[in-house]
């Protein structure tokens, strides 16, 4: 595939394509890694992911990412898990194939709870509807995916674990960014 190909592809995408002195020609603006990774293995282009930074308008790279099925080289910005556990105080994070332990803890213990207390058949109705719709949530949950349960018993909707664009400061941003042609 040419590189005029695959920047129509990503264009189509609603991606952005630019040149990046001394790098090349980069797709990037992605929503989250697992979409990188995901357009680098499909164009045959995993070793051609990078960091660039843009700054008012200016685009550099910034170095090599480096992963596998269970590492991610990325700074700690693009780790949306890591600041889900650390920063924000959210306390349970429910990944992929947690569904039953969530029906267990989150859903059977609190019903149980919810009889002893002998709580209405509409608040049970309730509770049972909303956590249904988060379980659901739960089940569909790929490997790059999480939701995250706060102390209040609030969840998020469903996240990625690793972001593709980081906000430094103002006018600063990072990309997570695939190199379609290398700056000769």
């Amino acid at each position: 595939m040419t590189t005029q190909e695959l920047i129509n592809i990503a264009k189509e995408k609603g991606l952005k394509v630019a040149n990046v002195k001394d790098l090349g020609i980069v797709v990037y603006d992605f929503f989250d890694f697992n979409k990188v990774v995901k357009f680098a293995k499909e164009y045959k282009l995993e070793d051609n992911i990078h960091v660039i930074r843009k700054e008012d308008d200016n685009l550099e790279e910034v170095e090599c990412v480096v992963y596998s099925d269970d590492y991610v080289g990325l700074d700690y910005g693009f780790n949306l898990l890591e600041q889900y556990k650390n920063d924000k105080g959210e306390v349970i994070q429910f990944f992929k194939g947690d569904a039953n332990y969530f029906q267990e803890v989150d859903i059977d213990e609190t019903l149980e709870w919810m009889k002893e207390e002998e709580k209405s058949e509409e608040e049970i109705e309730k509770f049972l509807a909303e956590m249904n719709e988060v379980k659901a949530k739960i089940e569909n949950l790929s490997d790059g995916e999480f939701i995250s349960k706060s102390c209040n018993g609030d969840f998020t909707d469903v996240l990625p674990k690793y972001l593709a664009k980081m906000e430094l400061g103002r006018n600063v941003e990072e990309y997570v960014a695939v190199v379609l042609e290398y700056e000769k």
